[in-house]
């Protein structure tokens, strides 16, 4: 599918083409048109976001309604002209409770849209004056009157999505395979809450500060012995890890798990992963290749027992366990300080790394039930491909066996701010992993095999990696080189051979 829009679109083109009707029927009309030509599923509506940022205005959000009515009716006309399956259209939504009530007429868009792709992440953002989870699935304190942080939760975003209209089985639930980082103001003030300097270093390759791709994260973890691994409480959100004054925050396999558990129990749609090359694609550290994508995949699979999902005290009593006073720096959903199975097993009996770090397993006694800075993508990031011609996408979750191609993956950047902070700085256009139920028939050994990185060059070609990135073939027009290091294997920056997604 073709996602348009983004952080840095902003609303100031957005708002005055959804305000003309004219206007409207010209986008819908030019949409249909460049969605067949270059062989697109559908469409991805990411406006970032209606009524507010850049030009936004009150009108927006019936303006936002009727675009989509006329996207799904012109979807619905062209595929009863050509007999082709009809267009999807889908929209990006924001974790923000004020965000969606100001710019989302939802029982009207959940009427039209295929799924709604929400953004379920950057609760809490790198620039916010003290540490915290940017992708809590539950608050770790009691739910009552004065636990703001209770709002800043997946769960709560979900139950007001539903209460305002919207249906379980489109609700698209984004999980990030990244972590928000910082610098400590006190290297012993490590719990959640505690005061932050500022976002953290930035990683050697996604080259932000505040921001460090999962695969950067469980390096560093593995490599070093003085990185310290802290749940505090593994039914309720993931860990968090810090060094000296770094601290991060981020979502582990078993934490992806219980999030999957979670879909499967709520009946919710499916899940999206933000982003595919920021997993450890490269099986660095778990021993195979987007290890959350793939915990994700295989338990939404094979978890079937629907059963709901207990976020009471899990303690291994293996481990060393303190109780964690967690600061709420949250005041109002919103504002300035505030912001892509089985049960959560253990800390002891998941894999560690051969250089081990430290890991605490704390837990509350009870917990409640109940977001682009043009940042550089990795250049060490990988495509699921297995190929040089159609290239089958088996990463992407909810689940799928479609053709993708790779996507343009040349440097942008990421936002450094929060999904319900609108007075948070953040730039990164959004791109999310998305894919539709898969009804195909075949074997679930086979559903759930994902493709090993390339490792050898394409020998039908003399083309030469100078560096890491995207090159165009020297001949063919309709193909392209991604030049990608090797690795372990030692082979160097190694070229392999792709197709254009539209030859």
């Amino acid at each position: 599918m073709l996602a348009i829009g983004g952080w840095n679109e902003g609303s100031s083109r957005f708002s005055p083409m959804v305000a003309d009707p004219a206007r409207r029927r010209e986008f819908v009309k030019n949409a249909v048109k460049f969605l067949r030509q270059n062989h697109f599923d559908g469409l991805d509506l990411d406006w970032e976001y209606p009524t507010v940022r850049d030009g936004g205005k009150p009108r927006d959000k019936d303006n936002y309604a009727n675009l989509v009515q006329e996207l799904y009716e012109e979807f619905e006309r062209e595929s009863s002209k050509t007999g082709r399956p009809r267009l999807l259209l889908s929209m990006a939504v924001p974790a923000g409770i004020e965000y969606i009530d100001k710019g989302y007429d939802v029982p009207r868009l959940n009427e039209y849209l295929d799924f709604i792709n929400l953004l379920s992440y950057d609760y809490h953002s790198a620039y916010e004056p003290a540490v915290n989870h940017h992708a809590p699935l539950y608050p770790l304190e009691e739910d009552n009157e004065y636990n703001y942080d209770a709002e800043l939760t997946i769960d709560y975003t979900i139950s007001h999505l539903l209460e305002k209209g919207a249906s379980a089985d489109k609700i698209i639930l984004g999980i990030p395979t990244y972590g928000r980082s910082y610098t400590l103001f006190n290297q012993e003030a490590t719990e959640l809450g505690s005061p932050a300097d500022g976002p953290g270093v930035e990683g050697e390759a996604t080259r932000e500060k505040g921001y460090l791709a999962y695969y950067e994260i469980c390096e560093n973890i593995a490599e070093s012995d003085e990185w310290e691994v802290v749940q505090p409480n593994p039914k309720a959100m993931g860990p968090y890890a810090f060094k000296e004054n770094q601290w991060v925050g981020y979502d582990d396999e078993e934490i992806v798990k219980l999030k999957a558990r979670y879909v499967n129990e709520k009946k919710l749609g499916g899940i999206m992963f933000w982003s595919i090359d920021n997993d450890d694609f490269r099986g660095k550290c778990h021993g195979r290749p987007y290890p959350l994508i793939e915990a994700a995949k295989e338990t939404l699979l094979t978890d079937n027992s629907r059963n709901t999902i207990d976020n009471t005290k899990s303690v291994d009593s293996r481990k060393k366990i303190r109780t964690q006073g967690v600061q709420s720096n949250a005041r109002k959903l919103g504002t300035n300080s505030q912001r892509s199975s089985t049960t959560s097993a253990p800390i002891a009996n998941r894999r560690v790394p051969s250089s081990r770090p430290r890991y605490r397993n704390i837990s509350k006694s009870k917990t409640s039930d109940g977001d682009e800075e043009d940042r550089e993508v990795s250049r060490r990031s990988y495509d699921p491909s297995s190929d040089n011609e159609d290239v089958e996408g088996r990463n992407t979750v909810r689940v799928t066996e479609k053709i993708e191609r790779p996507k343009n993956r040349n440097r942008s950047k990421t936002r450094n701010g929060s999904t319900a902070d609108h007075s948070s700085r953040r730039k990164q256009s959004r791109r999310k992993g998305q894919s539709k139920t898969d009804e195909d028939e075949g074997s679930l050994s086979n559903k759930l095999t994902t493709p090993e990185p390339p490792t050898t060059p394409d020998p039908g070609s003399d083309f030469k990696c100078e560096d890491e990135g995207f090159f165009p073939h020297p001949r063919d027009c309709k193909k392209y080189f991604w030049c990608l290091d090797s690795g372990p294997s030692g082979l160097g920056v190694v070229a392999h051979q792709f197709t254009c997604p539209s030859a």
